[in-house]
């Protein structure tokens, strides 16, 4: 409805069938074929270091030793949602997840999407897709450049979405 202009509230739902799938550099790392994918997310990891060993958050744990500085998720429940409360929590549990991590010289596909499901780029619906449809992500870390004040021990980093500068 928003891609129409129109706001209104709406229950989330899958866009996942059980023919979805996603490759890395030609490769299919995660199917779907018995139906447990709900949502598929990306995301530049900005603050690797967060991350750093904390085995707890996935494969993002390895994100600064090997470079990767994006990751997808394809997670069992809708993740992304606008109210969450305990009883929503409680019903997706127990979580699973599969991460397939990535580098700018890395090529990520997604396919096999339901008809009618939506791309949203931070927060913003852009596009509805077909069943044919394929989205391809790459990462780039030169994009956007963005200057962020640290704390008062800290230099100020300027961060451009893997790489850090302290100056």
């Amino acid at each position: 409805a928003k891609l129409s202009g129109e706001d209104r509230p709406a229950e989330p739902s899958s866009v996942c069938d059980p023919g979805t799938w996603v490759a890395k550099n030609g490769s299919r790392l995660v199917t779907n074929e018995d139906g447990w994918m709900a949502q598929v997310l990306a995301s530049p990891v900005n603050e690797a270091r967060a991350y750093a060993g904390k085995a707890i958050s996935g494969l993002i744990c390895w994100a600064p030793y090997v470079g990767n500085h994006g990751v997808l998720a394809a997670a069992s429940a809708v993740m992304v949602r606008t109210k969450l409360d305990a009883g929503d929590v409680a019903r997706s549990e127990p979580l699973r997840l599969a991460h397939v991590s990535f580098g700018p010289g890395d090529r990520i596909e997604v396919g096999g999407l339901r008809p009618g499901a939506v791309v949203v780029i931070d927060g913003n619906p852009t596009c509805r897709l077909e069943t044919s449809d394929v989205i391809e992500l790459r990462l780039r870390v030169d994009a956007v450049h963005v200057l962020r004040l640290g704390g008062p021990d800290e230099p100020v980093r300027a961060s451009d979405g893997g790489r850090e500068e302290i100056g």
